[in-house]
């Protein structure tokens, strides 16, 4: 959940296959659970690599193109 519209960064990665959303000003939440695999997604895991940024990574069965970056809003927030 964002408080306000984020930036973001998306990064296609092969050998592994690898799809790497980058957001920046954002900080991970703890105690936060991520999805499991599914489809094409292998597994998915998140961290830090600098400070005030949040990566997550969905690690892939196979190359794929990622569709555009939707926001939906929710009781809580983005």
């Amino acid at each position: 959940v964002f408080d306000a519209r984020a930036e973001f960064a998306i990064i296609s990665l092969s050998n592994p296959d690898r799809l790497v959303v980058d957001l920046p000003g954002t900080r991970l939440r703890s105690g936060l659970a991520l999805s499991g695999a599914g489809g094409i997604v292998k597994s998915v895991r998140s961290g830090q690599p600098v400070a005030g940024t949040t990566r997550i990574v969905f690690d892939l069965a196979g190359a794929t193109v990622a569709p555009p970056p939707r926001r939906e809003d929710g009781p809580d927030g983005a």
